[in-house]
């Protein structure tokens, strides 16, 4: 989307965006305020199930590259 806006086939500069759909527009103010007081669960859900995902991915990785035999090599410094 950016690269075609920059070579000048993009949209109208005023549509809306992923970013600029809570965001605040060219002129200072901010899109959506009033639905994010209204919805707040509609902003705070999805912060959280990333935030999950994001923490559980990293204790899985790290469980699983941590092996017994790397453990003894290292003398487990963990």
């Amino acid at each position: 989307m950016a690269t075609a806006a920059f070579l000048g086939g993009g949209g109208p500069p005023a549509a809306p965006h992923g970013g600029g759909l809570v965001g605040p527009n060219p002129k200072g103010r901010v899109h959506n305020r009033t639905g994010l007081f209204l919805q707040p669960w509609a902003v705070v859900v999805p912060a959280l199930l990333i935030a999950a995902l994001s923490t559980g991915t990293n204790l899985l990785f790290g469980a699983a590259l941590h092996t017994p035999a790397k453990a003894a090599r290292e003398g487990d410094r963990r």
